[in-house]
Order: C-alpha cells, then structure tokens, then sequence
C-alpha cells in the first residue's frame, strides 16, 4: 500500500537565507575562515591559506562557497604583483552577530576554556 506524500511547502525567504547561510558555513574550515575574516578584514589571500592550515586550492575552494552565500568579498590590490584581500559582506557581519553575539566565536571559545580550568582545580 503506498502513502500519499504530503506536499512540500516552499522555503520562505528567511528560511531559504538561513539554509544557505548554515549550508555554507557547515564544514569547519569554512567556519574558521568566517572567524579569521571577521578579526582579520582584508586578509590577504596567502595569509589566510596559512593560517588555515591548507593548500591553496583548498582555501580558493572554501572562499568560493562562502562568497557564493554572499558572506564574504574580495577585491584585488595592486601591491608587487596583484592581491586579493577578502572580508566580510555586511550581510556576513549582520550573520556573524546573529550567530556568534557581539563577544564572537573566539572570546566564547576562552571563556569555555577558563571555565573548564577553574572547575577542575576547584575539583
């Protein structure tokens, strides 16, 4: 016996940016990037490939995801040879906020850290 399937509704626009926005920050390198580019706007492109930790295929593969979301831009500067400097959109920061409040990954991230280390030397 089949069962009728229930007809789909269609994804309203903020369920539609919000799919996009965790489907573009759902692998960690891409979420250490977003965390890079908000304490670090106008990372140069190498940079942020070192800091990350990958190859730069890797990087250009990651940012490409995440520009496509719209969280992240670039523009090239002309320095010895030309650069691309990449940064938050203001829509990335207005989601950054959104996700991570105004103290950020990082500073939530050393408080966990301190409160670990305090509840085992208490215990």
């Amino acid at each position: 016996m089949k069962r009728a399937i229930k007809s789909l509704r269609p994804l309203t626009a903020s369920e539609a940016e919000q799919l996009m926005v965790y489907g573009a920050l759902d692998n960690p390198t891409r979420l250490i990037a977003y965390e890079i580019l908000h304490d670090e706007p106008d990372i140069a492109f190498n940079a942020l490939a070192r800091r990350l930790g990958v190859k730069t295929g890797l990087a250009a593969y990651h940012l490409a995801v995440l520009k496509a979301s719209g969280l992240v831009e670039f523009r090239y500067v002309r320095r010895s040879k030309a650069t691309s400097l990449y940064r938050l959109t203001d829509f990335g920061e207005r989601w950054y906020r959104r996700l991570f409040g105004p103290r950020g990954l990082v500073a939530r991230e050393r408080a966990k850290a301190r409160r670990r280390t305090r509840s085992k030397a208490a215990g």
